[in-house]
């Protein structure tokens, strides 16, 4: 079972007590960010096998980093290890020459902001 898929299980299971937490609470935010975390340790995964891959494989590896990659930037970042994984998606698709997937975005504004917010928190 693959990490994003436990992730969302366990997102699913613990849904009834983050709807009851306060929304500072500890619970909130340990909680806030597991399938986007989850998304981003299989985006490195996919990541460091597409850059030690070659050919067909290759290929395969960098449509599966695009598909990861999509589903992060569709996603809210709501704590900063959520903005690094957010950070990361838009590096693999620059390096990757995906630039217009990143241009896309509906708030690009938005993403350049958090960016910063990251690159001020490295």
């Amino acid at each position: 079972m693959s990490a994003s898929i436990r992730s969302a299980l366990f997102d699913v299971a613990m849904a009834p007590a983050l709807a009851t937490a306060p929304t500072g609470s500890l619970a909130a935010v340990l909680f806030a960010d597991g399938a986007l975390r989850d998304l981003g340790r299989d985006l490195d995964e996919a990541w460091r096998d597409e850059r030690a891959a070659a050919g067909r494989k290759g290929e395969q590896l960098r449509v599966e980093c695009e598909r990861i990659a999509r589903q992060i930037l569709a996603v809210r970042a709501r704590t900063a290890d959520g903005l690094k994984v957010k950070a990361r998606a838009i590096l693999w698709a620059h390096s990757a020459g995906q630039r217009a997937m990143v241009a896309d975005l509906p708030d690009l504004a938005a993403v350049k902001a958090a960016l910063k917010g990251v690159l001020a928190l490295a």
